[in-house]
């Protein structure tokens, strides 16, 4: 009985292991490319985000960011 609680340990411990790997490759892997390509997006639908006022470039430059995470917390 002893070894079939240890084994059930040890499957547990496993594959959350494994969820938390998977977890911190979805984060450190796609969200700098999931910005990489909302800003892309943006830039080449929006023309203000290249040829507009400092200010514009900024918002939009900033705005792909806090649209990546956003979609990035709701999706984990």
């Amino acid at each position: 009985m002893a070894m079939q609680t240890s084994d059930v340990k040890g499957a547990t411990a496993s594959s959350s292991r494994l969820q938390c790997w998977v977890e911190s490759l979805i984060l450190g892997l796609g969200i700098p490319s999931a910005i990489w390509a909302v800003s892309k997006f943006i830039s080449v639908s929006i023309p203000a985000a290249v040829h507009g006022s400092p200010e514009q470039r900024f918002f939009f430059w900033f705005s792909a960011g806090v649209v990546v995470e956003w979609l990035f917390v709701i999706g984990l």
